[in-house]
C-alpha cells in the first residue's frame, strides 16, 4: 500500500532539483515533518547546536535531557514523528538512543552533534539512530534527509490489506496500530467487537486489555489525516469507515 504522503524510496531515481534544496525555514518544516521534539544534553555547545537546528526545523518542544523526559514523551497526548537528541557525549547519547528505540519503535530518532567522526556516527546509528548530523551539515540537506526518511517510514507502516491511497497519515504507525487498522478495514463499515480486535493483537479480552485498546485507538485516530475514520460502537467495539471500498 502507498500513501498520498509518499512512496517507497527508489535509489535509481534522480535527486531533487536544486530549488528543492532551498532552506525550508522552520514554519515550512513543521508543515512537512509534523511535530518534532528536541532533547539536548547540557554542555558548553548546547546553545550553538540549538541555534543551528533553529535555522531549518521548528520543534513543538525543546527540553534539556532529564530521566523523566522519555516517560513524559511516551505518555504525551499529542503524537509526534521525530525525536531529536543533541549533545557531544556520544557514549551517553548511544545509551539514550538504545532506550528510546526500544520504547518508541515508530519514531524517527535523530542524533545531532557539534562535530563528529565517522566512528562516532556509526556507533550512534548502531544504537538506534535513524540519522546522525553535526552542525557542519547544511540545514537543507538534513531537512531533505528527514523528509525522505519520514516518507519511507510512512510507506513501510502501510497496512498490507488496504487498497492503494486508502489512508493518509500524519505519523508512522506502530505494529499494533497497523493490525488494528487492518482488521477494521477488513470489516469496513461494520462493528468489530473488542474481542476480535484484541485477538488480532494476540491479547485476551480482559477489561484492562480493553482500556489499553481504547488508548491505542485514540492515538491511531490522531495519526489518520484523511481516508478513514474510527467510530465507537456503543461500548461493543469499533467501526472503521474508509473512503475507498475494501478489496473483494
Amino acid at each position: 500500500m502507498t500513501f498520498r504522503d509518499g512512496r517507497p524510496a527508489n535509489d535509481d531515481e534522480p535527486g531533487p532539483p536544486p530549488s528543492c534544496m532551498a532552506s525550508p525555514g522552520p514554519v515550512q518544516s513543521r508543515a512537512i515533518l509534523g511535530p518534532v521534539r528536541l532533547i539536548g544534553l547540557r554542555d558548553a555547545a548546547y546553545a550553538e547546536r540549538l541555534a543551528w537546528l533553529d535555522q531549518w526545523i521548528e520543534a513543538d518542544a525543546v527540553l534539556p535531557f532529564e530521566n523523566e523526559n522519555l516517560r513524559m514523551i511516551s505518555q504525551a497526548d499529542r503524537s509526534f514523528s521525530i525525536l531529536v537528541l543533541h549533545g557531544d557525549d556520544t557514549r551517553r547519547m548511544a545509551r539514550i538512543l538504545r532506550d528510546w528505540r526500544s520504547l518508541l519503535p515508530g519514531k524517527l530518532l535523530v542524533a545531532c552533534l557539534s562535530a563528529s567522526t565517522p566512528d562516532e556516527r556509526a556507533d550512534l546509528l548502531r544504537s538506534g539512530g535513524d540519522f546522525v548530523f553535526d552542525i557542519s551539515t547544511p540545514g537543507p540537506l538534513a531537512f531533505a534527509a528527514l523528509t525522505a526518511g519520514l516518507r519511507r517510514r510512512l510507506a513501510a507502516s502501510a497496512p498490507a490489506g488496504a487498497p492503494a491511497d486508502a489512508v493518509s497519515l500524519d505519523a508512522p504507525l506502530t505494529r499494533a496500530e497497523v493490525a488494528i487498522l487492518e482488521v477494521l478495514h477488513e470489516n469496513d463499515g461494520q462493528t468489530v467487537p473488542y474481542g476480535q480486535i484484541l485477538d488480532r493483537l494476540g491479547k485476551s479480552g480482559t477489561s484492562e486489555a480493553v482500556k489499553c485498546l481504547q488508548v491505542q485507538i485514540q492515538r491511531l485516530r490522531r495519526k489518520i489525516r484523511s481516508g478513514a475514520s474510527i467510530e465507537n460502537a456503543k461500548s461493543q467495539g469499533y467501526r472503521g469507515e474508509f473512503d475507498r471500498p475494501r478489496f473483494a
